[in-house]
């Protein structure tokens, strides 16, 4: 009963098709192309434009309110070298090292029951 199960899942799951952003980071990848598909810079936005940000979401009933927030937070917010300001997307699968660590993990307590490839087999998601 269990394989009959795992065979109709896998089915279903067969048929999911790979998301655009899924396929172009693995293209990039695979042929050591710079990845547009996301973003991953190597700085932090600008301070001015991040405290701007926040003071819009966390003030923004109007453009003064909003300003208002954006001066306190730029003049007592913690600066970029105390937070990690490199904001990017996660891979849309999963940390590439934790996948690996999950195919490990399942490798050595379940030795053959399944293929434990971590770019083909394993997906990490949040929630």
């Amino acid at each position: 009963a269990l394989s009959a199960l795992w065979r109709r899942r896998k089915r279903a799951a067969e048929q999911v098709n790979e998301s655009t952003i899924r396929l172009m980071t693995r293209v990039a990848i695979e042929s050591g192309a710079v990845n547009l598909s996301q973003g991953f810079p190597n700085e932090p936005p600008p301070r001015e434009m991040a405290c701007a940000a926040a003071g819009a979401l966390l003030c923004g009933a109007s453009a003064d309110s909003a300003a208002a927030a954006a001066a306190t937070l730029e003049a007592t917010g913690p600066r970029a070298e105390e937070t990690d300001a490199l904001n990017q997307y996660s891979f849309p699968y999963g940390a590439p090292e934790l996948r690996r660590a999950v195919a490990k993990y399942y490798a050595q307590r379940f030795p053959g029951a399944f293929a434990y490839d971590a770019d083909e087999n394993i997906t990490i998601v949040a929630g």
